[in-house]
Order: C-alpha cells, then sequence, then structure tokens
C-alpha cells in the first residue's frame, strides 16, 4: 500500500472536504480501470496549520500540499511556499484561490517561480490534483523517490 498524505491548509473546510470526495472518486474510477498502481493507493487527507505543514511531510514518503491563498494571508503563503520548495523541493504544491483579488493576482507569478504545481479556483478541479499525484508518484515508484 503506498499512503499519500494530502495537507490542506486552509479556513473553513472547503477543500478538504472536496479533496475527500475526489479522493474516493478518482479511486474507485482507478480500480474499475484495474490499474495495477492505483489498487494499492491510499490518499489521506489531512487538514493541518501552516506551523505544522513542515514537520507532518516529514511523517510522509509522499504527499501533497494544498494551500488556501487570499488577500489577507498571501505574503504569509508565499513564505511558506518557499520556505518548503527550499527544504523539500520535491513535494508537489498546489494554490486553492477562491476570491483573487489584485493583491493576489500580481503575487501568483512569484508562486510559480518556486514549482507550483498549479492553481485550483474550484474545489472540482481538486480532481486534478489527484490524477497528477498519482502519476508522479507511479513515476517516482518506478525510480524510488518520494512525492
Amino acid at each position: 500500500m503506498i499512503e499519500v498524505a494530502v495537507l490542506v491548509c486552509e479556513q473553513g473546510h472547503r477543500w478538504s472536504d472536496a479533496a475527500k470526495r475526489f479522493a474516493n472518486q478518482h479511486l474507485k474510477q482507478n480500480i474499475a480501470s484495474n490499474l495495477s498502481l492505483e489498487r494499492q493507493l491510499l490518499f489521506q487527507i489531512l487538514p493541518v496549520d501552516a506551523t505544522v505543514v513542515a514537520a507532518a511531510l516529514g511523517c510522509y514518503r509522499d504527499a501533497v500540499v494544498v494551500w488556501e491563498v487570499n488577500a489577507k494571508n498571501v505574503d504569509r503563503r508565499l513564505s511558506n511556499v518557499v520556505h518548503l520548495h527550499r527544504h523539500a523541493a520535491n513535494r508537489l504544491q498546489w494554490l486553492a484561490v477562491d476570491d483573487p483579488s489584485r493583491k493576489l493576482s500580481q503575487a501568483l507569478p512569484h508562486f510559480m517561480s518556486f514549482a507550483i504545481s498549479g492553481i485550483l479556483t474550484q474545489p472540482m478541479q481538486m480532481q486534478t490534483v489527484f490524477k497528477l499525484t498519482t502519476a508522479q508518484v507511479a513515476r517516482n515508484a518506478r525510480l524510488n523517490t518520494p512525492v
């Protein structure tokens, strides 16, 4: 069994609820397709505070971080992303943006320079996180490197 942690750093539950829903849906679809790696995957959705993301990543070989970003926390989130990129560059990081403000829109290019995997603007886009994470885990399983 390959356990993949999806660390969701947000206020509220919007993105973690979507992650739970689409993780189960993703795995059911791929098991139905009879793909061997997906039969071995277990996505664990973990709502976490930004202050514990780095420590939580240390507990999982394979993990993805979803950062909720808004106008109020954009500077703090950029700092979180930069820190994680410096200490764990191979970890996939996604931005979840509910309401892009002018300030946030101007900051997004700075995030992209730190290898952000993508920007989610709707919860249903969480499907993409699971598809790309599954592909990354499969590739890394062949290379024996963590996500």
